[in-house]
């Protein structure tokens, strides 16, 4: 019986630590987002075609 309940206790933790680690792996993806990304594009710039040998 004792084992039951330090086994139920293990995954309570394991569960936590599982959630814990879901959380920040989510907080650091939408850090990065294409919002953000494409912000660093300034309005009014061109781009220039680049050739090689040619």
């Amino acid at each position: 019986m004792i084992h039951i309940k330090e086994s139920l206790q293990r995954l309570g933790k394991i569960k936590a630590y599982v959630i814990g680690l879901l959380v920040i792996m989510f907080a650091a993806g939408s850090a990065v987002t294409p919002t953000s990304v494409s912000a660093a594009v300034q309005l009014g710039t061109q781009v220039m075609p680049l050739s090689y040998g040619g």
